[in-house]
């Protein structure tokens, strides 16, 4: 079989945010997690208000709600949580990057400012592959291959295993001809 080929397995990249939780919500937590893995939106946003009942300053359960109001297509509600969550903890880096794909979701003219969200999160957490891969995808869309060819380097420090970095360079070659 082809997968014998491969050096290693390639697998779905894990959640960037988990954080361990009092015991009077983990199993919600848990809940909405299973939910998000499986693309059960509502789920997420139901648990993930079960362990902000408890735990308000829950900023990963914040992420996750705020994040299921964007893969719902509910962008408005998706905005203004990303939003929150940044004027409340304006180090989580994950936060620029839920709201820089809102903003590209809901308009796409907002590609400066989602632009300059990828760059902050990068700048508040280096080490955050995917948000390397959506800086990429921007500036391949924008056909700037240039620019998006060190991008892709970064991520491939980071997410050395990630296919999705051969797929991406395999676009940045064809657009440098």
């Amino acid at each position: 079989p082809l997968y014998l080929l491969l050096d290693a397995t390639y697998t779905p990249t894990p959640l960037y945010v988990n954080t361990p939780h009092p015991a009077s919500v983990s199993e919600s937590f848990k809940y909405g997690l299973r939910g998000y893995q499986r693309g059960d939106w509502a789920s997420v946003e139901t648990f993930m208000k079960q362990v902000l009942t408890v735990e308000p300053n829950a900023v990963d359960a914040r992420y996750y709600m705020a994040d299921a109001y964007r893969l719902q297509g509910k962008n408005s509600q998706a905005l203004k949580a990303f939003n929150d969550i940044i004027k409340a903890y304006p180090n989580f880096a994950p936060a620029y990057l839920g709201r820089a794909r809102t903003r590209l979701a809901s308009d796409a003219g907002a590609v400066a400012a989602a632009q300059a969200d990828l760059e902050i999160t990068l700048v508040k957490d280096p080490n955050y592959g995917e948000a390397y891969l959506e800086l990429c995808t921007l500036l391949l869309d924008a056909k700037d291959y240039q620019a998006a060819g060190p991008v892709l380097d970064q991520a491939a420090r980071v997410m050395p295993d990630s296919p999705l970095i051969f797929v991406y360079r395999a676009q940045v070659n064809m657009l440098a001809g």
